[in-house]
């Protein structure tokens, strides 16, 4: 148990002191892993057949909706760099034509 002042609050309160960890168990780990490695028989290279029941194979996505095209999305996404009018489509092409003024400096010493 620790006591540990909170300014918040302003009141003291009690912590418990967690336990550092400690990593006995990895030699073990690790030389199992290794073991299984050198007695495989197959290549590490092999095929793994997924069965159908496998997560990855019921959906495509987690979206309860169909997947859209790229160019779908590419083509109703907004740009900051693009003005669109009302009258506009989907456009993206239509603003890069246009010249935009450029400002001038109108500074003078005299």
């Amino acid at each position: 148990m620790s006591k540990v002042f909170s300014k918040r609050s302003k009141n003291w309160r009690i912590t418990t002191m967690k336990e550092p960890q400690t990593y006995d168990f990895w030699p073990t780990i690790v030389t199992r892993i290794l073991k299984k490695r050198v007695d495989d028989e197959e290549t590490i290279l092999r095929k793994v057949e997924v069965p159908k029941e496998h997560p990855k194979n019921i959906a495509p996505s987690i979206a309860l909706k169909p997947i859209p095209k790229t160019r779908d999305l590419v083509a109703q996404s907004l740009s900051r760099f693009v003005s669109r009018t009302a009258g506009s489509s989907h456009d993206h092409t239509q603003g890069a034509n246009e010249t935009q003024p450029q400002p001038t400096c109108d500074t003078e010493t005299t």
